[in-house]
Parts: C-alpha cells; sequence; structure tokens
C-alpha cells in the first residue's frame, strides 16, 4: 500500500462530504464565576454559524449568537450579542460521529435590543472573550450535519462576563 493510499484511508471526514457548512443553532447560556452575581439565564437563543473545513483534519468558523439574558439587579432583559471566530481539531470517533476541539475568539456586546439597530448597554463594557469549545457532530447525510457543542468562555477585558453555552444545531452543506 503506497503512503497516498494509507493516507486516503486514515482521513477523518470523507472527501466526498462538503467542506463548507451553514448552521442554525439555539445556544443557551449559563453564567458562571462572577457573572452569576450579575445576570441569569431563562430562555434560549438563536445563532448562525459558518464552518469550513480547512482539510480532513481541522475546521475554522465564524458564528453570530444572540444570548437572551435578565440583569440580577432589576430583572431588565439584555441580549449579549457574540460574534465568535472557532478553530477546532476533528477526531473520528467512528463514522458518522466525529468529535471537534477547539478554541474561539469572542467579541461580546450588552445590548439592550436585540433586534437592528443595536444599542450597547451602559452598565456593561464590550468584552473581548477567549474560550475553549468542543463538539461531538453526528452526519446525518451527505449534506447534513447534527452538532451538540459545548463552549467555555471568559470575558479578558473586566472578567464580569463569564459562561459555559450549550447549543444545539444543524447544518447544511454546500
Amino acid at each position: 500500500m503506497s503512503y497516498a493510499q494509507e493516507f486516503e484511508s486514515q482521513e477523518t471526514i470523507p472527501k466526498a462530504y462538503p467542506k463548507d457548512h451553514v448552521f442554525l443553532t439555539v445556544p443557551y447560556e449559563r453564567p458562571v464565576g462572577q457573572s452569576r452575581n450579575l445576570y441569569r439565564n431563562e430562555t434560549v437563543g438563536a445563532g448562525v454559524r459558518y464552518a469550513h473545513r480547512l482539510d480532513s483534519q481541522w475546521i475554522v468558523g465564524l458564528k453570530f449568537e444572540r444570548k437572551p439574558i435578565l440583569v440580577q439587579s432589576d430583572d431588565r432583559p439584555l441580549s449579549l450579542l457574540v460574534f465568535s471566530n472557532q478553530t477546532q481539531a476533528i477526531f473520528r470517533l467512528y463514522h458518522p460521529l466525529y468529535l471537534l476541539a477547539g478554541t474561539e475568539l469572542s467579541m461580546i456586546m450588552p445590548s439592550k435590543k436585540s433586534v437592528p439597530p443595536f444599542v450597547k448597554d451602559v452598565d456593561f463594557q464590550t468584552e473581548i472573550a477567549i474560550g475553549l469549545n468542543a463538539s461531538l457532530w453526528w452526519l446525518v447525510s451527505q449534506k447534513g450535519i447534527l452538532e451538540l457543542h459545548v463552549s467555555r468562555w471568559k470575558g479578558t477585558k473586566t472578567n464580569q462576563l463569564q459562561g459555559l453555552e450549550t447549543s444545539l444545531g444543524y447544518g447544511m452543506g454546500f
């Protein structure tokens, strides 16, 4: 067996599957650390994510999510608008189940409104957050992916905002 044939047999996601996917996600945000004193969550949000497979080993992606929260001090609603860049390594558990693990860099804007035009909340600062994430991908069809995603993130600017996000999503390949 040649090196090329051996490499082909060891790839993670087969080349016949699309390299680009758009996911619709339903995130649930749970405050962690100091954030437990600042806000709470009683509902799920909504998001969209683009994921591109660089080769059979890596995924890079961009995501936008709106996470509704309630400020603890006065029970007023607030939305965390999250813009993220993600990088994940792919590990094949068995086809069609894959584990992804990686990092993310996010810009988080606390907003009074969850629809454009967005109005920044004056009580919270915009945060730059870093995080670790993991996903389980179930390839349900040639173009469809069901995803369970977990992310632990922490703001680096004020340390006020930090959380644990769990989300469920469905991605369509193109």
